[in-house]
């Protein structure tokens, strides 16, 4: 066995098998120069990569599984757990660690910047399936859906590794690993695979698992931004695969009284996606270096067969086989295994390319006129707060406008917020039953209708004003902006809140009419008082006080 010594967990040990196959192997030893994350713009010390993250998921994985394991020996009847035999259990278990130390393989250079470069999700599941023999019949996780890295991941499992070493050498299902890394569920033999399932959300569940347990606690770690601790010991003590009250299937269960540090797990994923990930200098940052690549690309595969856009001859280079093998260049030049340097000495060898040199020296030419979500619902009270924005004019429309009034030179970063965890999937045992957490905070249960969509929202970066940034001069500025940008925006997003409160309200109102008890005339009287005088109840009334007054019906 090897002993690795990490900063977050300690002492990791990996099995003589898994440093055979895996660790020393030039394509795992890659991930030591792929960034872990973009967010070194606003942390300067996030200086940790895609090669100890994936030995500290694994880690992690190797708690769970003999902390299962153990679970597992405790209740078996007749050697067998839920109807599987041990050798059957084994199986997935070194299917789940193969998994945990390969779910990252393909990632693209500079975290999650380029790997949308890959292709298509729905190219990529195909490409994978096809190499599956057409296996991947389940239901992809909805609230965690793969990103394009984690089709990359297993497409290079396949690829790199084959039958040979994943079936071979470690004993494990390829195809069970395949889908644990994008997370797709067995569904039309469920019954017969709950456990797959089971661990399948223990590596890509939308709730807890290794891999956001690991860059929870790492992110933070190497950040140094202030958020929850989380203690993984304890997550992990809590966890059980048992069935549900009703006694139909196996889940992936968690004693009640840790929910306290599943909470904290739950705030830390939140404060990455709102405050981290999309900070608009974070977003500004990985915008020109997504541009200063492709013009290095264009440049180097200028005149090259079906290479007409920037896009494309980025393509060339961000691609699955670059990441496990090698590329050529039309200039002769070979490109083993692609990395971050690699990516960084070929824009930094494009002559005069203006996006690198503003990336470099940090000398930014433009600023938001936004930096958060709250300051553009300050600036635009009108659009109803909190709903995707995603329109495909947006850029075209803002930008021609922009252009019309002098103001040249704009960019405009699309960015997602990921939706609040869905509770719905997370099971807790109280008094030995396993029930699901909504059953017991039923106020939750109306609150999950929209988590399973991302938020789309847009940063607009327009030229820094001349004559510094004083500020009186600076809101003036902005102040300008939002007054050209206002009737835009309004004509792009033309529901008000009103629109959506008065529909609410209606809809409520319909289910009041089916409720019985005493109370219901009353709320059906107060709601059709509301509803009559609506204009006059949200002029006296916050929007806040409003949605306070009915979330709870």
């Amino acid at each position: 066995m090897k002993i690795i010594r990490d900063s977050v967990h300690g002492n990791i040990i990996v099995e003589n098998e898994f440093v055979k196959t895996i660790l020393d192997t030039p394509e795992f030893q890659r991930l030591r120069r792929i960034e872990q994350t973009a967010i070194r713009s606003i942390y300067p010390s996030a200086r940790h990569d895609r090669f100890i993250h994936s030995l500290g998921v694994y880690h992690i994985g190797s708690l769970i599984v003999r902390h299962l394991q153990k679970e597992f020996e405790r209740e078996m009847v007749e050697g067998k757990f839920g109807g599987f035999e041990k050798s059957d259990i084994q199986i997935i278990c070194n299917s789940y660690l193969v998994a945990c130390l390969l779910h990252d393989i393909a990632h693209a250079p500079f975290s999650h910047t380029f790997e949308s470069y890959y292709g298509s999700q729905s190219e990529l599941f195909k490409i994978l399936n096809d190499l599956l023999g057409g296996k991947l019949d389940g239901e992809l996780q909805k609230v965690d859906a793969p990103n394009f890295h984690e089709y990359a991941s297993a497409i290079a499992v396949v690829k790199a590794f084959g039958e040979k070493v994943i079936e071979g050498e470690l004993s494990a299902d390829m195809e069970l690993v395949c889908r644990m890394i994008i997370g797709c569920f067995y569904v039309k033999a469920k019954d017969t695979h709950q456990l797959h399932n089971c661990f399948i959300s223990l590596i890509h569940g939308d709730v807890v698992d290794a891999d956001r347990m690991d860059y929870a606690c790492r992110d933070v770690w190497a950040s140094g931004y202030c958020t929850s601790s989380i203690d993984i010991t304890r997550i992990i003590s809590a966890l059980h695969i048992r069935k549900d009250s009703l006694k139909r299937e196996l889940n992936v269960c968690f004693d009640c009284n840790a929910l306290n540090e599943i909470s904290n797990m739950l705030d830390v994923r939140s404060f990455q996606n709102r405050y981290v990930i999309n900070h608009h200098s974070v977003q500004y940052e990985q915008k020109l270096m997504i541009m200063a690549a492709e013009r290095a690309a264009f440049n180097i595969f200028n005149g090259s067969p079906d290479v007409d856009n920037q896009t494309k001859a980025l393509e060339r280079i961000i691609s699955i086989e670059a990441c496990i093998s090698s590329i050529g260049l039309p200039d002769g030049r070979v490109i083993k295994r692609i990395s971050d340097e690699d990516l960084l000495t070929l824009i930094k060898t494009d002559k005069d390319n203006s996006y690198y040199e503003e990336y470099s020296s940090r000398r930014y030419k433009r600023m938001a006129v936004w930096k958060t979500p709250d300051e553009f619902y300050h600036f635009f009270p009108e659009i109803l707060r909190g709903v995707d924005l995603y329109n495909s004019k947006f850029e075209e429309m803002v930008m021609n406008t922009l252009n019309s009034h002098g103001i040249d030179d704009v960019l405009i970063c699309k960015v997602k917020y990921k939706p609040t965890v869905n509770l719905k999937s997370l099971y807790v045992v109280v008094n030995g039953d396993v029930v699901r957490y909504t059953d017991i905070h039923s106020e939750l249960k109306n609150d999950m209708s929209d988590t399973e969509k991302d938020i789309c929202f847009y940063y607009v970066y327009v030229p820094i004003m001349e004559g510094g940034r004083d500020p009186e001069a600076l809101r003036q500025y902005k102040s300008r902006i939002v007054c050209i940008l206002s009737p835009v925006l309004l004509d792009l997003y033309p529901q008000t809140q009103k629109d959506v409160l008065y529909d609410r309200l209606q809809a409520m109102l319909t289910k009041a009419y089916k409720m019985c008890g005493e109370d219901r005339e009353k709320q059906i009287s107060n709601m059709s008082e509301d509803i009559s005088t609506l204009d006059s109840f949200l002029s006296n009334s916050s929007v806040t006080a409003f949605l306070d007054r009915y979330s709870r019906e």
